[in-house]
């Protein structure tokens, strides 16, 4: 289980969210919706542990989210504009993240390419590729450790509808038994895939809806 007790964030001098009291299970997909700059990428930074709250506590399972500037554990995480080593081509820098993976053996990059039709980029250098062709990388160093929570971002921007369709297909598969939270300013996108829909407003967040 993931949890967030009484979170507070400020912000650059702005109050983000405050008493924040969130719990995250197995076998469930959340979806956190709100207008741009409402505060969807700042909570999910705070549950990864990238950033700290300013208030209150994430812990997983027995352990507090940043206590000792630790992280969040066996989690696949795609926040942001995905960044990789700007040299080096597509296949050079998935393999770096496939040698880091616990179940690296198991990880098939030929097959991930194929998945996303990326097999015809995989050398080229990551500075000279698109933005959807990006997108796509991050989301397949998020799935590929097969990870017991995933965290995404926005996973649907900026994707041509096929690779949204993949992508959409990808969570589908991917939802037992693990942990699933999701933004996108599409609600239409989370209402397909989720169990349990929040929406941040004014500070808060609140139990939109349960589609399910």
């Amino acid at each position: 289980m993931l949890t967030i007790k009484n979170g507070y964030k400020k912000y650059d001098g702005r109050e983000i969210f405050r008493n924040v009291n969130l719990n995250f299970e197995k076998n469930h997909t959340y979806g956190i919706i709100g207008v741009n700059g409402s505060g969807k990428t700042v909570l999910l930074k705070a549950l990864a542990g990238y950033i700290k709250l300013t208030s209150g506590q994430i812990q997983q399972g027995e352990r507090t989210i940043r206590e000792k500037n630790n992280y969040l554990e066996k989690a696949g995480i795609f926040i942001g504009h995905p960044q990789f080593l700007a040299h080096l081509s597509l296949w050079d820098n998935l393999e770096l993240i496939r040698k880091m993976c616990e179940n690296h053996k198991g990880i098939d990059l030929e097959e991930w390419l194929a998945y996303f039709d990326l097999t015809h980029y995989k050398q080229h250098k990551f500075k000279n590729l698109s933005m959807g062709t990006k997108q796509k990388m991050g989301i397949i160093q998020a799935f590929m450790p097969s990870s017991e929570i995933l965290i995404l971002d926005e996973p649907f921007n900026p994707l041509d509808q096929e690779s949204v369709n993949l992508t959409y297909q990808l969570i589908q598969k991917y939802q037992k038994n693990r942990i699933i939270i999701l933004t996108s300013h599409v609600q239409n996108d989370i209402e397909l895939l989720c169990d349990q829909i929040f929406r941040i407003e004014n500070e808060q967040i609140i139990d939109d809806c349960s589609p399910h």
